[in-house]
């Protein structure tokens, strides 16, 4: 199983995401000097890592793709695995 799909299954179990109106996006960093993935600050991650574009870029993405409200937006995080 991929490691986002891993990360995924901390969601709430039962959160019911289809027909709800709810967008889950588990982004993945980049592979890093190690060859693991990593986000920026990592000692390991690759030197020309930029979160915070990645993230704008992201949401821009979704923000053009979908409707989303962006007074809505949330982040959480684990580890080294998403934001």
């Amino acid at each position: 199983m991929d490691k986002q799909e891993d990360l995924s299954q901390l969601s709430q179990k039962g959160l019911l995401i289809d027909g709800a109106g709810i967008i889950a996006v588990y982004p993945k960093g980049k592979l890093g000097t190690d060859g693991q993935t990593a986000w920026q600050g990592a000692p390991y991650s690759a030197p020309d890592v930029d979160d915070i574009a990645f993230v704008n870029t992201m949401i821009s993405t979704l923000q053009s793709t979908f409707c989303v409200d962006s007074s809505r937006i949330y982040a959480t995080g684990k580890s080294n695995g998403m934001l």
